[in-house]
């Protein structure tokens, strides 16, 4: 569990830092997620709600309210993992592999693949590993516009999936500082 929510969170630094996906505006964002685990062992998807704020390359929340609460917090090169009521734990060291995204796009496109086509009024990008040998993630399947995404798939070997569908999104505006 704690691999698929860095694996997630590997995504959405991804998706919100490379020039060839939807970008906040002025690298600040909020939004609100459902969230949505399925695995072959489960009868109903296990449901999740929370939200993400970002204000530049070094400040990002991923707070999951429901069903669990979890937290991951960047400030700076800072990583702090939270699971329920327990400890805040520093992941830094572990973590950097969840942010090396922030790199340049070459180094991005060293280690991905990936892929846009049009839908409607709207973009779709497959993001595949380079090296799937390691890599628990299979794809990723983005929905989104411009500075925006809709929703986000990530699609691992076991054949369990993790859907999130954004909302309430804003983008370009600095966040209230409450969220950090």
């Amino acid at each position: 569990m704690k691999s698929k929510i860095i694996l997630s969170l590997l995504f959405i630094n991804f998706l919100i830092h490379s020039v060839e996906l939807p970008h906040p505006k002025n690298d600040c964002l909020y939004t609100e997620f459902d969230s949505y685990r399925y695995a072959k062992f489960l009868k109903k998807p296990i449901a999740g709600t929370g939200y993400i704020v970002m204000d530049g390359k070094d400040r990002f929340v991923f707070i999951q309210t429901k069903p669990l609460h979890v937290e991951i917090r960047k400030n700076g090169d800072r990583v702090m993992y939270k699971k329920g009521n327990g400890m805040a734990v520093d992941v830094s060291n572990m973590a950097m592999d969840m942010f090396f995204l922030f790199e340049e796009q070459d180094t991005l496109n060293a280690n991905y693949d990936i892929s846009k086509n049009a839908i409607s009024d709207k973009d779709e990008y497959i993001v595949t590993p380079k090296d799937i040998i390691n890599q628990n993630l299979k794809y990723i399947r983005i929905i989104g516009k411009l500075d925006v995404f809709e929703s986000v798939e990530l699609f691992f070997n076991d054949e369990s999936k993790i859907l999130y569908i954004f909302k309430n999104t804003i983008t370009g505006s600095k966040p209230d500082e409450k969220y950090f």
